[in-house]
């Protein structure tokens, strides 16, 4: 049975490992390692969501405050256990915290090479906002209006 719950910034390690084995090979960078997220995130208040299977994570979600709305910066499930809904959780999760505290919409910027994850947005009612070019990569920013 497939747990999911908010966690603390002390399960990063743990959630670095899975991400890394999530989102390699699928951008043209490697994957961020534990010191990229503890800096991303030293100046924000991150909240992480969880879903664990027997107490072991297999897919999370990264999000935080970020000019006023509510920033999702990652979110990833394992290869073995996509097509279950756990994305779409880890999304009513984010949107559901985010709208309790009072942002009035979530924004996120999806890489242009996962096409799954924009067509996720998109179903969950997601607007494309704008194409942003940072170094080698395209990114598309979708937002969602609470």
């Amino acid at each position: 049975m497939i747990e999911y719950k908010q966690t603390q910034k002390e399960k990063l390690p743990e959630i670095v490992v899975l991400n890394h084995e999530i989102f390699l090979g699928m951008y043209s960078r490697d994957p961020y390692i534990l010191s990229e997220y503890e800096n991303r995130l030293s100046s924000a208040s991150p909240v992480v969501f969880t879903a664990e299977e027997n107490e072991k994570i297999i897919g999370d979600s990264v999000a935080f405050e970020k000019d006023g709305a509510w920033y999702l910066w990652i979110l990833g499930v394992h290869a073995n256990y996509r097509k279950q809904g756990i994305a779409n959780h880890l999304f009513e999760m984010n949107e559901m915290y985010a709208k309790t505290h009072g942002f009035k919409k979530v924004i996120i910027k999806i890489y242009s090479v996962s096409s799954a994850m924009i067509e996720l947005a998109k179903k969950r009612g997601y607007l494309i906002t704008k194409t942003e070019k940072e170094n080698e990569e395209t990114f598309i920013v979708v937002e969602l209006v609470l």
